[in-house]
């Protein structure tokens, strides 16, 4: 009875309170609920206020009610010997709410603080004495006041400073707060608040203070007095979640104090915040919901300590990681007390997080790894609970909550798998689907409120959505009876790759590519074709038809070609996880996604293909050679990408994926794939311009060439070693000795690049070796140029070391002399040489020799004929001292017609068979394009040669006197003027070199030798030559045009027009009056010709060089239309991703010209359109119409293409222009509607306004029709 007794004697140090509070007062306090403080402050004086020690004597009071109470624990005796001693405890009551209220005013000093904090520990600690609420002590407002007054004292520590009210006044300033309202009066002089710091003294003395106040808390909790007083719940969670932030830490304790001794040894408030929650969280207050609801979930959700999620560019700090570790532990202590209720309440937490989760992928991974942390401490039958949780709400409206179901749906099937297997009937489970359904309707509101997504007040509604939530529910329980929840959730998310939203399809393509990884979760995933995977879609007929097919990969394969962007490359992961899985034979079907996805309009999707492919040459390289093509013909192209992040990713793949396992011996089957980069030349030109890139970033060194030249006597790998080592010499210094020493081991007839390798560095290191060798070098390349034992796809390399090693390039250097005559030399017997071998005297005896040795003498002669374009090229001057070189470089190219004709005429004594087409390589850059055109040789169309005047026009040069005077009525006006110019020039007077009727009598020309490789070599030493005299240039481009119309030889073709793009560059406008028949080279026989065509046609256009117009750009869009598919999507690849990314209008510009083009439809307004189709009036070889009804379908696939580059704007400018120049036009009578060709445009027309409109809404029509109405007569409009 110790306790009692000082009880009383605290009592009796403050029982001035109690005579001072008369009866009335005190009625009508508790009357009023506490609510008229400035009257009762206003009357009542306490004296007790007025002791020097009244903080010391009230403490006192408040320690001995706490202790007493704790002691006591159930006895309500003490009010009774209270009320006997005339210590009446609702005078108490007034006198703590008067402290409270006195510290809760806006503008008072620290020390008034002070007595509002020890106010809420007096009436705190009086309520802990049992039956306070009976005897009717405890009030809910007033224990609001009193944690209002805490949470003021909390606010005051954390800021370090208190805000007093001056007594001087200022005009208010502009606020930038959202949260302040706009003060509009006359004068707007109001009080300025300042703020004092807090001094070391005060804030020590209210942290202890506080700390006091704490202690009385942890006893009240322990009384039953809150569990009807829901608001003060909510008060007291709020504050301890704020009594938190104080000092919380890594090292703040979680656990639970059962004594008043061991909490008041707890340090930090944080400490002291926890062992509160433990005790709140006790059942007789029923709070559970609100602890968990206010205090845990904010934190697992990373929100803010005011509630609320953080700006869009910001993330979760590492203090909101800390917050949650704690929240997690804490929850874990809370589960091993086995409280069913709490357990449940936790689960409720964990449905709620879901709901309201931000919809951020931050937010999601980080919410999601703690839900399921969680789920590692529940129960398995709350587990299962929460799994039939999923798949209801899996089915929700809301995209954000969908799309968390399907990020935490994964990570809790890997977690959690083991117990959603066991059967729902053996466990015995105590709240079924629909149970825990209801309680959560009743229990959460803000979950009932997310899933029915309706209005309180809107009744009908509601019952609409619980209907269908039911509908749901029935339909979800279906399908767990049948597969069970293990199968239903990855049924769901495989469901979920075909949701309506993108950013769902998405999420669930990418959780399954990281479930495909697992191999039971993916033996699982593949054999959902076998389960009822649309179970819950009755509707769905076609689905029902399809469950024994593959589903999982019919899914993936169908969302990477989704319109998202995202989506396409989300199945592009997903597929490259499943790739291991599939056959043979479905690896190669499917290989063609990824290589179609190289060339994405998107660059993230052309990325992720690129990335993936890598991946899996690394993977799949070393046991099948599947995937090397596929991989050098889509990633190692976007190396020429128009977006520089993908030409960087790819050159850091060719440099992880072939340089660096070559470099370090750790992936021995790239040797395999740089083999077939080094047999192409394609791949050669863009693994150069990696290697480049590489460098220029930094990450490839010279490391790199010490570690190759390691590697030199390796035979297996020299030409590939030599590749690397020529294209790094063009960053990196060689030591040049190891390739003099390697050259004099090679065979310079040897056809393998490695002789152009070393050759190429050698001219690199030129500078860098020895003059002694230099002098070896000299004459050994001299040796092997002048007797042509070079082959023919190495002999620019050679001429160019050997150029370098002379110093012999340009007029001014200092081996221009030596390089000259060494030049003139090497012409003269070349020359010599041609004419031993074109030319025999009819009488020769060395005819039967030569003809046995037709195929070496024909590649001499390709040899001989590349020599001397390298001599041309080093030596212009030598075109003007020796013509009959380009004499004879024309009777070769000529060969075929001048045989046809000269056997006509009963010259040549010997019939020559057909001739054989060369499977020889024509020049260095075409080699790897014709080897892959090897069917071309049997696609020739010879042309109709049966004339000798036809003959002469075809071949255009070395025509005799007699014929040189005589005009060609085959020949355009152009051509004409060529050839009366030809007459004075050099080529015009075959007499004087030779070639005359007298010893075209006495000698016969070995037509054998001159073979397609020939002749096609011998075109391009006449574009080196046109490219060096600007006269020769002139007389040879009508001929070269001639010839790609009438040449039977796709090889001589391919490479006139290579030779006339060359020129175009040179000369722009002597090739300009050409470009019809360059451009119908598009609708050449050979898909070669086809392809270099465009190739070349794509980089002129692109550096305007020739214009987009005329013959060019109705023969390139019509080339969409090209029976071969490659052609087709090269053209559409030049269109799309080069052309109309530099011109955007191209198309837009020249819609209507096309339409009245294709239709042969002639305009007033289309000047080009009419001139174009004069020109097919004229040469009806050159004619590219697409008219008449045949036709049509043919037409409007042109037209769909160019459409669907056309923005809303162009799209309406089109419809403005029809309207314009076509129906107005017809309605002018400018063009016959009883025209059977006009009536084919009207109907285009027509078609083309469909492709436009359809997708537009109404309105969106009838502003077309008024912007019409401005510009043309509208009544045809209406028609349609």
């Amino acid at each position: 009875m110790e306790e009692k007794y000082k009880l009383f004697e605290a009592l009796d140090d403050v029982s001035s309170i109690f005579s001072e509070v008369n009866d009335e007062w005190t009625a009508a306090c508790f009357e009023d609920n506490f609510s008229d403080f400035a009257s009762f402050a206003h009357s009542i004086q306490f004296s007790v206020l007025q002791a020097f020690d009244y903080l010391q004597r009230l403490s006192e009071l408040c320690f001995r009610l706490m202790l007493y109470a704790e002691k006591t624990n159930s006895s309500t005796e003490i009010w009774h010997e209270i009320a006997r001693k005339n210590f009446d405890a609702k005078k108490l009551c007034i006198f703590a709410w008067y402290l409270i209220e006195r510290g809760l005013q806006p503008d008072v000093a620290c020390e008034d603080r002070k007595v509002g904090l020890i106010g809420s520990r007096i009436y705190i600690s009086l309520c802990c004495l049992s039956g306070a609420q009976a005897f009717n002590i405890f009030n809910d407002y007033l224990f609001q006041r009193a944690l209002d007054q805490l949470r003021l004292i909390r606010g005051l520590l954390s800021s370090g400073h208190l805000s007093i009210t001056n007594n001087r006044v200022d005009i208010v300033q502009n606020t930038k707060s959202k949260n302040k309202k706009p003060f509009a009066v006359n004068n707007s002089r109001v009080k300025q608040t300042v703020f004092e710091q807090l001094t070391l003294e005060d804030g020590t003395e209210l942290r202890y203070m506080l700390c006091d106040v704490l202690d009385s808390l942890f006893v009240f909790l322990n009384r039953d007095l809150l569990s009807s007083a829901q608001q003060c719940l909510i008060s007291l969670a709020v504050f301890l979640q704020q009594l938190m932030q104080l000092d919380f830490s890594e090292k703040t304790s979680l656990l639970q104090c059962k004594r008043l001794s061991d909490f008041q040894r707890l340090r930090g408030f944080s400490d002291r915040s926890f062992a509160l929650m433990h005790r709140f969280l006790d059942n007789r207050h029923a709070v559970s919901g609100v602890v968990y609801g206010r205090v845990v979930m904010p934190r697992l959700l990373f929100w803010t300590f005011e509630n609320t999620v953080l700006p869009t560019n910001a993330h979760p700090p590492k203090l909101m990681t800390t917050y949650k570790e704690a929240m997690l532990n804490f929850i874990r202590l809370r589960i091993e007390k086995n409280s069913e209720e709490e357990i449940f309440t936790i689960l409720l937490v964990l449905q709620n997080v879901c709901f309201r989760c931000p919809d951020r992928s931050d937010y999601r991974a980080k919410v999601a790894s703690s839900v399921i942390e969680v789920l590692a401490y529940l129960p398995p039958k709350h587990i299962r609970d929460f799994a039939n949780f999923l798949l209801l709400i899996g089915a929700n409206s809301k995209v954000a909550v969908r799309g968390f179901v399907i990020e935490i749906a994964v990570p809790f099937v890997k977690q959690c798998g083991h117990i959603l297997e066991v059967s729902c009937k053996k466990e015995n489970r105590t709240y079924d689907c629909e149970q825990m359904h209801e309680e959560d309707m009743s229990s959460g509101k803000e979950i009932s409120m997310e899933v029915d997504g309706a209005e309180e007040d809107d009744d009908c509604n509601r019952q609409k959505v619980r209907k269908k939530e039911k509908g749901k529910k029935a339909i979800s329980n279906n399908l767990v009876r049948k597969i069970g929840l293990y199968n239903a959730i990855l049924v769901f998310v495989l469901r979920s790759c075909n949701d309506k939203s993108p950013m769902v399809r998405t999420r669930a393509l990418m959780q399954i590519a990281i479930l495909l990884h697992d191999e039971n979760i993916r033996s699982r995933l593949l054999n959902l074709s076998k389960t009822p995977m649309y179970v819950y879609c009755c509707e769905d007929e076609d689905a029902k038809k399809q469950r024994d097919d593959p589903i999982l990969l019919r899914t993936i394969t169908t969302r990477s070609l989704d319109a998202r962007v995202s989506t396409r490359r989300a199945a592009i992961i997903a597929l490259e996880s499943l790739f291991s899985t599939l056959s043979e034979s479905q690896q190669a079907e499917f290989l063609t996604v990824f290589q179609q996805h190289c060339r994405d309009p998107s660059l993230l999707v052309r990325k992720q293909a690129a990335e993936s492919l890598s991946r899996l040459l690394l993977s799949f390289g070393a046991n099948t050679n599947m995937l090397d093509k596929v991989w050098l013909t889509s990633v190692l192209p976007l190396i020429n990408d128009r977006e520089q992040s993908v030409v960087q990713l790819a050159s850091k793949l060719v440099l992880e994926t072939l340089i660096l396992p070559a470099l370090e011996d750790t992936t021995p089957f790239v040797w395999r794939i740089l083999e077939a980069v080094e047999q192409e030349v394609n791949h050669r030109r863009l693994l150069l311009r990696s290697l480049l890139h590489q460098a220029k970033e930094g990450e490839l060194t010279e490391c790199a060439i010490e570690s190759l030249l390691k590697k030199c006597d390796d035979l297996k790998n020299v030409n590939i070693v030599w590749m690397l080592l020529n294209f790094l010499s063009n960053v990196f210094k060689i030591d040049g000795s190891q390739a003099v020493r390697f050259w004099y081991t090679l065979n310079g007839s040897d056809e393998s690049n490695v002789v152009g390798y070393v050759a190429e560095v050698i001219a690199r290191c030129a500078d860098r070796i020895s003059e002694a060798s230099r002098n070896q070098l000299i004459e050994n390349f001299s040796t092997k140029l002048t007797e042509f034992g070079i082959s023919e796809g190495h002999i620019a390399h050679v001429y160019y070391a050997f150029a370098r090693l002379c110093n012999g390039i340009g007029d001014d250097s200092a081996g221009a002399k030596q390089m000259l005559e060494f030049n003139r030399n090497l012409m003269d017997k070349s020359l010599k040489i041609l004419n031993n071998i074109i030319f025999h005297p009819i009488s020769g005896s060395g005819e039967d020799l030569l003809t046995q040795e037709n195929d070496k003498t024909a590649k001499l002669l390709v040899r001989i004929i590349n020599s001397l374009g390298e001599a041309v090229q080093y030596s212009p001057i030598l075109l003007s001292t020796n013509p009959k070189v380009f004499d004879i470089m024309q009777l070769i190219m000529a060969s075929d017609v001048i045989q046809q004709q000269l056997t006509q005429i009963g010259t040549l004594c010997i019939a020559v068979s057909s001739v054989r087409p060369s499977t020889a390589a024509h020049c260095s850059d075409m080699k790897g394009f014709v080897k892959q055109q090897p069917q071309q040789t049997d696609v020739q169309q010879v042309p109709d040669c049966n004339s000798y005047e036809h003959c002469v026009s075809s071949a255009g040069f070395l025509q005799t006197s007699k014929s040189s005077n005589q005009p060609n009525n085959d020949m355009d006006g152009n051509q004409k003027a060529s050839a009366s110019e030809n007459q004075e020039c050099r080529t015009s007077q075959p007499t004087s070199h030779g070639l005359g009727p007298t010893f075209l009598r006495q000698h016969t020309v070995n037509m054998e030798v001159l073979t397609p490789a020939v002749r096609a070599q011998a075109v391009l030493a006449i574009g080196k030559m046109c490219l060096q005299d600007e006269k020769l240039a002139k007389k040879c481009v009508p001929v070269l045009s001639r010839q790609l119309l009438v040449n039977s030889n796709h090889l001589v073709r391919s490479n006139i027009v290579s030779v006339i793009c060359d020129l175009c560059k040179r000369y722009t406008l002597l090739v300009d009056r050409h470009s019809a028949i360059v451009a119908s080279c598009l609708k050449d026989p050979s898909t070669l010709v086809r392809k270099q065509t465009l190739m070349l046609l794509t980089h002129l256009i692109k550096e305007q060089f020739v214009r987009w117009a005329g013959q060019i750009m109705y023969r390139f869009v019509s080339t969409i239309l090209d029976e071969n598919k490659e052609v087709r999507e090269y053209a559409e690849m030049c269109l799309i991703d080069v052309l109309l990314v530099q011109f955007p209008n191209m198309f837009v510009n020249h819609f209507l010209e096309c339409v009245f083009y294709f239709n042969s439809v002639t305009h007033s307004l289309w000047s080009a359109t009419t001139n174009a189709m004069e020109d097919d009036t004229e040469r009806q070889d050159l004619k590219c119409s697409l008219s008449g009804f045949r036709l049509k379908n043919a037409r409007m696939r042109l037209y769909r293409f160019m459409i669907k580059t056309f923005n809303d704007e162009n799209k309406f400018m089109i419809g403005m222009r029809i309207g314009q120049e076509v129906y107005s036009a017809i309605v002018d009578g400018e063009l016959n509607i009883y025209d059977r060709r006009v009536k084919a445009l009207l109907e285009d027309c027509y078609e083309v306004l469909f492709l436009c409109f359809f997708v537009f809404k109404l309105s969106d029509i009838d502003l077309f029709l008024r912007l019409m109405h401005k510009t043309s007569n509208i009544s045809l409009y209406r028609k349609f």
